[in-house]
């Protein structure tokens, strides 16, 4: 009776673990404003009289998902989306990547990570500082939606101390603390 009895429960348990598909959203065309880069663009920076570029090596975006879970389960879906350059003649390189979990990030090396919310306007963290401009000038081009995220702690393999990232054009400006130049996109 007793065998009969755990018997009965595994197979309950079993059917309970695949008992309910559960559907997953592709990554949000809303959000692609802040990746908007595909792969073979070429991304031009200055500083003073010298340039740089970033070729775009790779994009992506998650597509809808499925998975089957337990008949009364919590979930939240998570979705991806991302594009990265090759490393340019001065070691660096830019993959800003977006999730639903994790938020921002913005990478220009090993060592240059920054993580941040799109959402939340001014906030500070254990690394970094973000300010939210509405609107702000670079150079003349007035732009919207844009931050400005600054690393509140420097260790000695970081190279970028700061940069400027802006809905629909990507990351507009960074600083190199081992050149000491401000890079700013050329935007066409």
């Amino acid at each position: 009776m007793k065998a009969i009895f755990q018997l009965t429960l595994i197979i309950i348990i079993l059917i309970g673990l695949h008992c309910c598909k559960y559907d997953c959203p592709a990554f949000p065309e809303s959000e692609t404003i802040w990746i908007p880069h595909k792969k073979g663009n070429i991304l031009k920076y200055y500083s003073d009289s010298d340039t740089i570029d970033f070729e775009v090596i790779e994009n992506f975006k998650s597509g809808p998902s499925d998975f089957k879970g337990f008949l009364i389960m919590d979930y939240e879906c998570d979705f991806e989306g991302y594009y990265m350059t090759s490393v340019n003649e001065n070691g660096l390189m830019i993959k800003e990547r977006i999730t639903a979990f994790t938020g921002m990030q913005v990478d220009f090396s090993e060592f240059d990570n920054f993580e941040f919310s799109l959402y939340l306007g001014n906030t500070e963290t254990d690394d970094c500082k973000v300010n939210y401009y509405a609107d702000t000038i670079i150079n003349t081009l007035d732009i919207n939606d844009v931050f400005k995220v600054q690393k509140k702690t420097l260790t000695s393999d970081n190279r970028i101390d700061w940069f400027i990232k802006a809905n629909g054009k990507g990351v507009i400006q960074f600083h190199d603390i081992m050149t000491d130049k401000i890079w700013t996109k050329i935007i066409d």
